[in-house]
């Protein structure tokens, strides 16, 4: 999975993308089962993700709850 940032006229737009592909100036993104395309000059950044494990999971689940700081 990636996070695609897009400049969408001055706003920062994220996606989560299961795939993508760049091709001549488009990146084209797949994003919630549908292909979406945008200009590689808007494209601010493509990170890539991994998504958490049944054992992060557990252990987000099994956590007390946050610490506050008293002061």
């Amino acid at each position: 999975m990636f996070v695609i940032s897009i400049d969408d006229n001055g706003d920062e737009r994220n996606f989560l993308a299961t795939s993508f592909n760049i091709d001549r100036g488009t990146v084209i993104a797949t994003i919630c089962g549908v292909k979406r395309r945008f200009s590689a000059t808007d494209v601010i950044d493509i990170l890539p993700v991994e998504p958490l494990s049944a054992r992060n999971d557990r252990f987000i689940d099994e956590r007390s709850e946050p610490r506050r700081m008293h002061g």
